[in-house]
């Protein structure tokens, strides 16, 4: 359950990190000694992590047709 929480909260924090440009993605392993942390190490790992997220993205661009990163908007929050 907390794997779960952790990944998602990740994801989350990702998207809203989104800007108008390019995207850069980092992985921090602050709990690399942990059951989850080994966990997504051995079973996920970093270079997925950030390929997935990438791979996410662009798909989300496409859909909305946002081709171009001038096409792509800030989300603001309220």
């Amino acid at each position: 359950m907390a794997d779960a929480l952790f990944f998602s909260c990740l994801l989350l924090f990702l998207a809203a990190m989104q800007g108008t440009g390019a995207v850069d993605y980092a992985v921090n392993g602050n709990t690399s000694n942990s059951d989850g942390g080994v966990r997504f190490k051995t079973e996920i790992g970093a270079q997925n992590s950030l390929q997935t997220m990438a791979d996410a993205s662009n798909f989300i661009w496409n859909v909305f047709q946002q081709n171009n990163p001038s096409d792509r908007k800030k989300t603001s929050r309220k």
